[in-house]
């Protein structure tokens, strides 16, 4: 065999190993690739603490949060039943998460399975200022990291309460605390 053969042979397969390598480096320092994730709410940043003080009987417990309006409209009905679905969803897992929703008046809420809070300071809302139609995930630790939106439409309501399921499945699954 020829010398410049070997020699173009070698070179072939250094490029074949360096080439991709090389090629990656520059794709995330030129922010060509933006990396992907699997949870389908929103993750906020930074995790948010809630002041709440919660029932003894959800101490300990992951809590799916929502603050009703005080005329709930087809908003706030949407996310009391996307609440309610995610809920009798989670099966085996039901122990470890609660539901809360936060409210002023709670005579129009009993058809729900959800603890309620009422007579809440707006202070301790703060975790909500941003985006009031929307559902909450807090870990047992008192950290609220994901949110998701909840539409006019029930069909909305129904994606956003899939979506949630699959991340509480997600987190339950990984989680040693709750």
């Amino acid at each position: 065999m020829p010398k410049n053969k070997k020699i173009t042979q070698l070179g072939m397969i250094i490029v074949a190993f360096v080439l991709p390598v090389v090629c990656a480096f520059v794709m995330l320092k030129m922010n060509w690739f933006t990396p992907a994730s699997t949870n389908k709410g929103e993750l906020l940043q930074p995790i948010r603490q809630h002041a709440l003080a919660v029932p003894q009987s959800v101490n300990g417990k992951w809590l799916i949060m929502y603050k009703a309006k005080n005329n709930c409209d087809s908003e706030c009905q949407n996310s009391l039943y996307a609440l309610q679905q995610v809920r009798v969803a989670l099966g085996k897992n039901v122990d470890r998460v609660s539901s809360i929703v936060l409210t002023e008046q709670s005579e129009m809420l009993t058809q729900y399975d959800v603890t309620l809070l009422t007579n809440i300071t707006h202070e301790k809302f703060n975790f909500l200022a941003d985006q009031p139609n929307a559902l909450y995930v807090a870990d047992p630790l008192g950290n609220v990291m994901m949110r998701y939106h909840v539409g006019i439409e029930k069909q909305d309501a129904i994606m956003a309460a899939r979506d949630m399921l699959r991340d509480l499945n997600k987190m339950l699954k990984l989680s040693k605390v709750g």
